[in-house]
């Protein structure tokens, strides 16, 4: 008997709209990707595909899950997960950011993705805050000038009497 290998992708979901869909479980996941495996494949994929087709983990707050599937049906998961552009009604975009053969590396790598956007966040948040702080400046200086006179050029007259 030959041993089944599987693959795990580690998948992103991005919505459209600024509202996040928290109904979504993994159920509703498995539910759409497999009915997009068969509008781009056929019944044919999703019979190959059979029991491998599972999906291991989602969060709803990051927006990350993990599909299991067969190795040699990996391609056809990964272009359908791709492919899929609207759950629940509502717009989204989906990317794999890992593909691997344990399910560890998929949760190592979330725990890499997931750190580094909090960092580009946290990033975004203080260039904001210091652009705020430039324009308050900006505008504390533009309140105080004085308007000098272009006629009346004290400043020289000033000079030249205490060069004597």
């Amino acid at each position: 008997m030959v041993r089944v290998k599987f693959r795990y992708l580690l998948g992103h979901v991005r919505w459209q709209t600024t509202t996040k869909m928290n109904s979504l479980d993994i159920s509703g996941i498995y539910h759409y990707l497999k009915n997009s495996v068969k509008l781009n494949f056929g019944e044919y994929a999703i019979c190959r595909l059979g029991w491998t087709l599972n999906v291991k983990q989602y969060n709803p707050l990051t927006g990350l899950f993990i599909v299991r599937c067969s190795r040699s049906q990996m391609r056809q998961v990964w272009l359908s997960l791709t492919l899929l552009d609207e759950i629940n009604s509502q717009k989204c975009a989906i990317s794999i950011i890992h593909s691997a053969g344990t399910i560890r590396s998929c949760n190592l790598q979330a725990i890499k993705h997931t750190n580094s956007s909090l960092l580009v966040a946290k990033s975004l948040i203080q260039i904001k805050n210091e652009k705020e702080k430039y324009q308050k400046k900006k505008n504390k200086k533009k309140k105080t000038k004085k308007k000098k006179n272009k006629y009346l050029p004290n400043t020289l007259v000033k000079k030249n009497k205490s060069k004597k």
